[in-house]
């Protein structure tokens, strides 16, 4: 696969670095790689390098070697992380490093895994990371998540074709502008994101000149949902400037335009548009019921179970994080098809996050105590999950102080 779309790989490994991370020289680069995908990260480390920088870190991974672990080690042993695992991470934040997450991963590969280990462990991850997280919202740092094909994830999108893997790789690309609508190759990729990081920002500015006392979302498939927004919010998307001034692109590829809400002052139902995949399980068809900002009831079609453990990692999580807006014409939600992984999905639906929030959403936030952050309704959670509400017919308005409306979304589209 890797020979034969070398030349677009290639650029696709170059706007990762140039416009994901932003490389600047003699920075220390931190790649996490899947195993499966050792192809493309090298790429990434022969780009980064190119780009000045003085050495890349490449961090392999393994689902599969992670499988054994839920299938043979004591639940025990998911109760820790060991102390290395943390100061590595610590060690390059440091450093003034970047870092470039690749995921390539099969949607199901933890369905049948003890989902007991997986909550004690995901908890336990959570916990010891919890200074590298906070570094990591409060862009202290820069980072960004891309996406490469495998098999078991091409067959999952698309099963019983024969040539699902080269769908998937054709479909990602042209998700990050490395190919057009047509197939044929983008001229300038980094180019092409500049434009498209322009459109984004304009529809910020607005949002952010109006400062929306909150939202009222409406949908015929049962969402009837108020959402409060704090203070001196900011509404964001595309690129980001971390704190050191390096601009960069947190998620390859991006539509979303999103913010923090006052996680105490959701009220309603919130119904899922699109299947959710966490820690290697779906969880399809659910739905949550608010009360001052927390949920009271949740239901789920599928993957209730697992549902219900991500709720209980800890309390913060039962709160809303994020809130993001994506128009149902996006280029992703205009290909109709379900990656079954959230850095894409997310790009083809309005969606909300359950848990943290980002400090950079509101003015000053980046250097505000916890505390501080929850005095001014920004949720403080070790968990952070997109999970999808666009449809076809959802209805956003937005609601300044004086109680005048502006429609924002009107069938599932932007109309500012």
């Amino acid at each position: 696969m890797y020979n034969k779309y070398k030349s677009l790989f290639e650029k696709y490994a170059d706007i990762t670095v140039s416009m994901g991370v932003n490389v600047q020289p003699g920075q220390l680069v931190v790649v996490n790689c899947p195993v499966d995908c050792a192809a493309f990260g090298r790429m990434v480390a022969k780009a980064a390098y190119e780009k000045g920088a003085a050495w890349v870190q490449i961090n392999w991974n393994d689902d599969s070697s992670h499988l054994l672990d839920y299938k043979y080690a004591d639940i025990a042993m998911f109760d820790s992380v060991p102390d290395w695992k943390v100061e590595s991470r610590m060690h390059y934040c440091r450093q003034g490093a970047c870092f470039i997450s690749i995921l390539g991963e099969d949607p199901d590969i933890f369905s049948t895994a003890d989902q007991e280990k997986i909550k004690h462990d995901a908890i336990s991850r959570a916990k010891a990371l919890t200074e590298y997280y906070e570094y990591v919202m409060g862009n202290k740092c820069c980072w960004t998540i891309v996406a490469v094909p495998v098999q078991n994830w091409a067959d999952k999108m698309f099963p019983g074709e024969e040539n699902s893997l080269d769908m998937l790789t054709q479909a990602i690309f042209k998700t990050v502008r490395i190919i057009d609508t047509d197939g044929k190759p983008v001229a300038d990729p980094n180019a092409a994101w500049k434009e498209h990081c322009r459109i984004i920002t304009e529809r910020c500015k607005f949002l952010n000149e109006k400062q929306f006392k909150y939202l009222h979302y409406k949908s015929s498939n049962g969402t009837d949902l108020r959402v409060g927004m704090p203070e001196n919010h900011i509404w964001m998307g595309a690129g980001e400037v971390a704190t050191n001034g390096t601009y960069f692109i947190a998620n390859m590829p991006t539509e979303e335009i999103f913010c923090a809400p006052d996680y105490r002052k959701i009220d309603g139902t919130l119904v899922s548009s699109m299947p959710l995949s966490y820690m290697g399980n779906i969880i399809n068809n659910f739905k949550f019921e608010y009360k001052e900002g927390k949920i009271v009831a949740f239901t789920a079609e599928t993957g209730y179970d697992t549902l219900k453990n991500l709720l209980s990692i800890d309390n913060e999580v039962q709160y809303l994080g994020e809130i993001a807006l994506v128009d149902k014409k996006s280029p992703i939600a205009s290909m109709k098809t379900i990656f079954y992984n959230t850095l894409f999905d997310e790009n083809a639906s309005c969606h909300f996050a359950l848990g943290e929030a980002y400090p950079s959403c509101i003015q000053g936030g980046t250097e505000m105590s916890r505390e501080e952050l929850d005095a001014r309704g920004l949720n403080y959670s070790l968990e952070h999950v997109d999970f999808m509400v666009g449809t076809e017919d959802l209805s956003i308005i937005g609601y300044d102080e004086d109680g005048v409306a502006t429609p924002i979304f009107v069938d599932g589209s932007f109309v500012i």
